[in-house]
């Protein structure tokens, strides 16, 4: 696959300064139209491999281009996280991974104030698993345009508050807040839904891990002294509850 360099993009942004509101020429849209198209069929690897190498021409030729930065932007994220998905194809996300990273900075160099440009470049960080870069660069992208492609900033703060621990930057009270706000802004948007419902099931994890082990308690130690009348009803509602919920418990227990 043909790759960006960063000193290549460094360099052609830098040369191309003067010119940086120039139209791209005829050659230039036409490819950029058919790159589109094969935007619109990156759910097909080989096309999203060929939209890749048509964006990185585009830009090559016309190096302040937003259009093109954040369509290929979005289909390196896209293909690194697809690639990813699949063992036999998992090294190769981590090529894609470094083409975005080195295209969201390059973007960010003529754009830094840019709303997109800050979010494609937390989701590419978030992405390599960068999440101080992602968690800065995801919050100047709510400050500057939250509802950017169906409120994707608040989405991906949300999941990243949602899913990372304390001491990491997680905060689940704040992702919630996040998806909600997202939700606003696209009610439709699967991914914001698929999300919710991951936070919402990694909390009845937690919640079922804490039921079985007080349950297992009250049925398995012996009452205090003089409690014994109570302990035989707090022992019989425990077997209901584990006898009714219990299956169910330790799937999300485990």
């Amino acid at each position: 696959m043909k790759k960006i360099g960063l000193f290549l993009l460094s360099s052609v942004v830098v040369v191309s300064f003067i010119s940086c509101a120039s139209t791209p020429d005829a050659e230039s849209m036409a490819k950029m139209e058919k790159a589109k198209q094969l935007f619109e069929q990156r759910a097909d690897v080989a096309k999203a491999k060929e939209g890749v190498a048509l964006f990185q021409e585009i830009i090559e030729k016309n190096p302040q281009y937003t259009p093109a930065f954040e369509l290929l932007s979005r289909l390196t994220v896209y293909l690194c996280m697809d690639l990813a998905s699949n063992k036999k194809t998992a090294m190769e996300a981590y090529e894609y991974m470094g083409v975005a990273g080195e295209v969201t900075d390059a973007w960010l160099k003529f754009e830094p104030n840019s709303g997109p440009a800050n979010f494609w470049k937390a989701y590419s960080a978030a992405a390599a698993k960068d999440i101080k870069t992602a968690l800065i660069y995801g919050e100047k992208a709510i400050e500057i345009d939250p509802n950017y492609l169906n409120g994707s900033p608040y989405t991906m703060m949300g999941y990243l508050k949602g899913v990372l621990p304390p001491f990491l930057g997680g905060d689940l009270e704040a992702a919630y807040k996040y998806l909600d706000k997202a939700m606003e802004a696209a009610p439709d948007n699967l991914m914001i839904h698929r999300i919710k419902a991951l936070l919402l099931v990694n909390e009845a994890k937690a919640a079922a891990k804490k039921a079985m082990v007080h349950l297992q308690f009250v049925v398995e130690s012996p009452p205090m002294k003089g409690w014994g009348p109570e302990a035989r009803r707090d022992k019989a509602v425990a077997k209901k509850l584990l006898g009714g919920y219990g299956k169910g418990l330790k799937v999300l227990a485990k």
